[in-house]
């Protein structure tokens, strides 16, 4: 058994957690309160806080805990503890940061390797809005078609109704064909469920008088945006670029750069996220303790 108690991720834990993430995180996704708290169904999630950390367990079928996130002593003393407690210990969504971490404080005692599917895509606000050189000339050709050819509105992610952002979503899950392997329905869901309680910011598309497409996320940082939520009705040819440009253009001049988070190992999303030419990865690795 644990010697470590966590408890449910709750709303009301969202201030302590991010206090501590702002000091301490590489500002990476899997660590934000919004996204633990948005995964915590489908990842079987449960956290640990108190005031110098905070670290979050999963019981899904292979047991992990997340990186904890906070000081340096604190972080120290709960891995001692878990040492202590004789269990199995593997420590997922490990940055460059706590590789050092652990090289330092536990020296021999952890097998770290490299987790590409759980290292995140960092994406350029430049690239997004205006899709430059030979790359991109096949997909703005798409998304000159698509304005064209439709009639394109870009509305306040608020200003549309849940109900319609549901059809949105469920419509994508019926059709998502490449991404069959992405389970994410319960994320989805606690993402519309409790948009205005997470402080998501976004926008949809309204196309043909229809609520087809919608983006929504949060603030990592100062210049960085977390996407954690993408879904267009069916692929229509240009529509998942333009959705990102429109998504880009809406937040402020401050804004450089966005996350799109990991890839899963699902090799449509992969392919996608690759694509879209990020500028640089926060690499994660996996502790297993020796």
């Amino acid at each position: 058994m644990s010697l470590i108690e966590t408890t449910d991720i709750e709303l009301w834990q969202s201030a302590a957690v991010e206090e501590i993430y702002d000091k301490y995180s590489a500002h990476d996704a899997a660590h934000s309160f919004k996204s633990l708290f948005i995964w915590k169904k489908d990842m079987e999630l449960s956290i640990y806080i108190d005031a110098k950390i905070y670290s979050v367990r999963s019981t899904q079928e292979d047991r992990f805990w997340f990186f904890p996130v906070g000081r340096d002593d604190a972080k120290k003393d709960f891995i001692e503890k878990l040492i202590s407690s004789g269990e199995r210990i593997v420590f997922e969504y490990v940055t460059e940061s706590d590789v050092s971490f652990l090289k330092k404080y536990f020296p021999g005692r952890f097998d770290i390797v490299p987790a590409p599917d759980n290292s995140e895509y960092i994406m350029d606000r430049e690239i997004m809005e205006n899709l430059p050189g030979k790359h991109f000339a096949k997909d703005r050709g798409h998304v000159n078609k698509l304005l064209k050819e439709h009639k394109l509105e870009t509305v306040d992610i608020h200003s549309v109704s849940k109900d319609k952002l549901l059809d949105i979503t469920e419509t994508w899950d019926k059709n998502k064909r490449d991404y069959e392997e992405v389970i994410d329905k319960s994320a989805t869901t606690t993402i519309l469920n409790h948009i205005q309680e997470l402080e998501l910011q976004g926008i949809a598309i309204i196309m043909d008088d229809e609520p087809y497409a919608v983006i929504a996320g949060f603030a990592l940082d100062d210049e960085l945006v977390d996407c954690c939520l993408q879904k267009c009705r069916e692929n229509v040819q240009g529509l998942s670029y333009y959705l990102r440009q429109e998504y880009a253009r809406s937040h402020g001049s401050n804004v450089k750069y966005f996350n799109w988070e990991e890839d899963l190992g699902v090799e449509g999303l992969r392919r996608a996220k690759e694509l879209m030419k990020p500028v640089r990865m926060l690499d994660m690795y996996t502790g297993y303790l020796r």
